[in-house]
């Protein structure tokens, strides 16, 4: 059924609330499911017919549903359970989607020289950050981990695809979550909806219509404050998705272990705390987030300056204080809602 919006909320991002006063409250019809180990929102605004938008959301949950059957290693039958299973030892059938996917990734991969990468599997099932680890794993385990990683090992073809060592895993926690964003909100789009927003645990896509254009504000939240926000900028229509340093993480010997790992050597990325992304899809925004995350401020901002439609916000720590930077276009929008944070340094002031 349609309901008032006030506000909805996501684990990372905030669409805020449009209206001061109750006649300009905006209609949604919106539902909140769990999928990909996450919460999703779906949400249409506006005057529309409640059956047809439950319909509408509906199916595009079903596609959601879809992306983490052949996406999850945690489903024994998903292509990419498959392709594990068979590293090192034969090619697997892969379907349109996860061949585009894959593919996608590896330019990222060239990119960053291996900053993301999605063959990191073995390294996601040596720390299991999802089974709460209260210690990091032994250095001569990562070791042994980080030579199992390597994108140019990763072979797509012709609907098939090999990973060329045994021991070889593929992880997609990094991408798929923006791909299953981006195909459901393609499907309510598809559906005539002009008013839409998709949200799979802060990766977001969004459009707006001219009942919402100029009232929408994404909230990034604060990475070191539980529910504060850090900054907060307009935005009708695109995608964001936020990576950080707080979202699965342990304290051992106070120093923090996170589950951003850097895959060149096999421990968590340091650097940044937060990086925010914006641009045209959530897939890209998705592994653009992890991967300025891994490079580090300073060469995170300078590879998001150098790529079209990309847009970052990336929030680090030094000494304790918090310091931002952020691409032009972006900071042009930014209000930065956190009175301590300052700018970034100059550069070379990180030697990362």
């Amino acid at each position: 059924m349609g309901r008032i919006l006030h506000l909805a909320t996501t684990c990372l991002l905030v669409i805020g609330s449009f209206g001061c006063s109750s006649r300009q409250r905006i209609p949604v019809v919106e539902q909140t499911r769990t999928a990909m180990g996450t919460f999703f929102t779906i949400a249409l605004y506006g005057r529309v017919e409640p059956a047809a938008a439950e319909e509408a959301i509906a199916a595009a949950f079903d596609t959601i549903q879809a992306v983490e059957g052949w996406a999850s290693t945690k489903l024994p039958g998903s292509e990419i359970s498959a392709l594990n299973r068979a590293a090192g030892r034969d090619t697997v059938a892969i379907s349109a989607d996860l061949s585009t996917l894959l593919n996608l990734a590896r330019q990222v991969s060239e990119t960053t020289h291996g900053a993301f990468d999605v063959t990191v599997g073995a390294l996601t099932t040596l720390w299991g950050f999802e089974d709460s680890p209260q210690a990091p794993p032994d250095s001569a385990a990562v070791d042994s981990a980080r030579r199992l990683v390597g994108y140019s090992r990763l072979w797509v073809g012709d609907g098939r695809a090999y990973l060329g060592k045994p021991g070889m895993r593929l992880d997609l926690g990094a991408i798929a979550k923006g791909w299953a964003v981006d195909r459901a909100f393609e499907v309510l789009r598809g559906r005539g909806f002009a008013d839409v927003l998709v949200d799979g645990g802060g990766d977001l896509r969004v459009s707006s219509s001219p009942v919402t254009a100029g009232r929408r504000r994404v909230w990034v939240r604060h990475p070191r404050r539980a529910g504060e926000y850090f900054a907060r900028f307009p935005y009708d229509s695109g995608a964001v998705a936020t990576s950080g340093d707080y979202e699965r993480y342990f304290l051992h010997n106070g120093v923090r272990f996170h589950h951003i790992l850097d895959p060149q050597t096999g421990w968590p990325a340091r650097g940044c705390v937060s990086v925010t992304v914006l641009g045209p899809d959530a897939t890209l925004c998705d592994a653009w987030a992890t991967a300025i995350f891994v490079l580090g401020p300073e060469k995170g901002l300078e590879i998001a300056k150098q790529i079209p439609d990309i847009e970052t916000l990336i929030v680090f720590e030094v000494n304790g204080q918090l310091f931002w930077r952020a691409t032009e276009r972006l900071s042009a929008m930014l209000e930065i809602l956190d009175p301590e944070a300052q700018p970034g340094p100059p550069a070379g002031f990180l030697r990362e």
